[in-house]
């Protein structure tokens, strides 16, 4: 690790230390070679890292979680940023009898509508609408009219 510090001019790796009770935590250790008074030194920074790996550890859990109720409710769950569909779960193949997900994420709402909504709204206008409003509210609940 030293040698690859000198000559590299930095290295970061994860380590198990050994402490002076006994018990051995896990650390990230940065190791930094410095020229001082014409020698060379390695001035090196030891992190406990027991929370962050103990905190990554539940994220992951709780992504599980997360993902298995997302692929397994029957309810169609698409996710969108202002750009459109990025994602969507197995029941919205489903519903829409898509096979192709990044297909289905290239399309736009409105292309799974008729061309007017029930009110006589276009469905493009009423689609871009309506998506501004939950950016900008975070959620929008509504009644829309698809060619399933």
């Amino acid at each position: 690790m030293i040698a690859i510090a000198i000559q590299a001019g930095f290295h970061r790796f994860e380590w198990s230390q050994k402490r002076y009770d006994g018990l051995t935590v896990p650390v990230e250790v940065m190791l930094t070679p410095v020229i001082v008074d014409g020698g060379l030194i390695l001035h090196t920074v030891w992190r406990d890292i027991t929370e962050r790996i103990r905190a990554d550890e539940q994220l992951r859990r709780s992504e599980k979680k997360l993902r298995t109720l997302y692929d397994s409710t029957s309810d169609a769950v698409m996710l969108l940023n202002e750009k459109g569909l990025f994602d969507c779960n197995k029941a919205t193949m489903a519903i829409f009898g898509c096979t192709d997900q990044k297909y289905f994420c290239s399309l736009h709402f409105a292309d799974l509508s008729p061309a007017k909504q029930p009110c006589g709204t276009d469905s493009m206008e009423l689609a871009i609408g309506n998506i501004a409003i939950a950016m900008d509210q975070r959620q929008l609940s509504l009644r829309w009219t698809t060619n399933v």
